[in-house]
């Protein structure tokens, strides 16, 4: 029976940076992938069979993939479910496969009973920190209008993860996104040792520098803020198999960085506090045209076009480097004695040549005059 892991988590909660980690250590996760893009430049994994399966799920019962119901449970029409099995059926021809796509957190008990062997791999993150993702991929309408939406979409997709992780905890992984890269290589063996397999880190798929993590402004109290969403945060921390332990002081962090940098990560922090305090957190912003549009193929558009344009891009530094090796090759041409000898041989002939029409000219006027 082959091997599946799904990995899911709510958005921008490091479901892709691990999908790519486990696909280079030999997880076959799909070959039509959703490229990378704006929001994710080392690749999203995401198999789009699955992304376009759970968004027309979604969209065809009016839930977008930031706004689902918090009682959401998916019910499937006999079309739906025959789908899916066709879509499972397709991937079971590899003896270890998996898939990746965050709204997968809404289909759990859904996908559950279908996959032949399934493991799960849960990532999670704090909400703020998940908050201010969102917010800076600048991608989703519905958190720039209304910031709530994240919080809530977090609170949703996490309760989904952590009750299914309690009820299943010898087939699901439930890892905090920092506490897991602290300790990478251990973490994966573990991973690998449940799965039955050898996972190690490898490519570059991860830099410190491409993630935020943390918090940098002191003194915002998040518990009054977000009560419920922190207190679903501990219960995650508590049940969590790599828990990402207590958050470091700022000034205590190895890697903080430039100062001005670090006034605008806290300016960020204290204006999505002010927002989230000045707006009720039961008041969602209407925004049901926006959810019903199919993301996967906007980003898919959206990141050919980005495609187009650095291949434009590299065309142009091509000519422009071309122009510049031409360049340099006429300067060492002229730089040389032959050169200067075919220049000066040039020039004189040149002035040969009109110091001959200038004769010319003037034996033509004294012949005209002697004619005269």
């Amino acid at each position: 029976m082959p091997l599946n892991l799904a990995i899911t988590g709510m958005h921008r909660s490091g479901t892709s940076l691990f999908a790519g980690l486990v696909a280079g250590a030999g997880i076959d996760l799909g070959e039509n992938l959703m490229p990378a893009g704006r929001g994710n430049r080392r690749g999203h994994f995401e198999d789009l069979a699955f992304v376009r399966f759970h968004e027309g799920f979604l969209n065809r019962r009016g839930v977008g993939s930031l706004s689902p119901p918090a009682a959401w449970s998916p019910v499937p029409t006999p079309a739906e479910e025959s789908e899916a099995r066709s879509l499972v059926a397709r991937r079971s021809v590899k003896p270890v496969w998996g898939f990746k796509d965050p709204r997968t957190s809404l289909f759990l008990d859904f996908w559950d009973p279908l996959l032949p062997a399934p493991f799960y791999l849960f990532v999670f993150r704090h909400p703020v920190e998940v908050a201010l993702s969102l917010l800076r991929r600048g991608i989703d309408l519905e958190v720039q209008l209304d910031p709530w939406t994240a919080i809530r979409a977090w609170t949703v997709y996490n309760s989904e993860l952590l009750r299914f992780r309690l009820v299943n905890p010898e087939r699901a992984a439930l890892w905090h996104l920092s506490g897991a890269l602290a300790s990478l290589p251990s973490v994966l063996g573990g991973l690998g040792d449940r799965l039955g397999l050898a996972l190690v880190a490898a490519g570059d798929l991860y830099a410190p520098a491409d993630l935020r993590q943390g918090l940098w402004a002191p003194g915002i109290d998040w518990g009054a803020i977000l009560p419920e969403a922190m207190a679903l945060y501990g219960r995650l921390e508590g049940a969590a198999d790599v828990p990402g332990g207590p958050p470091a002081d700022p000034a205590e962090r190895p890697q903080a960085p430039p100062r001005r940098e670090r006034d605008l990560l806290e300016t960020n922090e204290h204006l999505l506090a002010a927002a989230l305090i000045g707006t009720p957190a039961d008041a969602p912003v209407e925004v049901s045209r926006v959810e019903r549009i199919d993301f996967s193929e906007l980003r898919l558009l959206a990141d050919r076009q980005e495609g187009r344009l650095a291949e434009v891009s590299r065309q142009v530094a091509a000519g422009q480097a071309r122009l510049r090796e031409i360049g340099e090759g006429w300067a060492r041409v002229e730089a040389t004695r032959s050169w200067r000898l075919l220049s000066a041989y040039w020039s004189a002939a040149g002035r040969a040549r009109a110091w001959r029409r200038q004769l010319g000219w003037r034996l033509r006027r004294r012949l005209a005059r002697r004619n005269a």
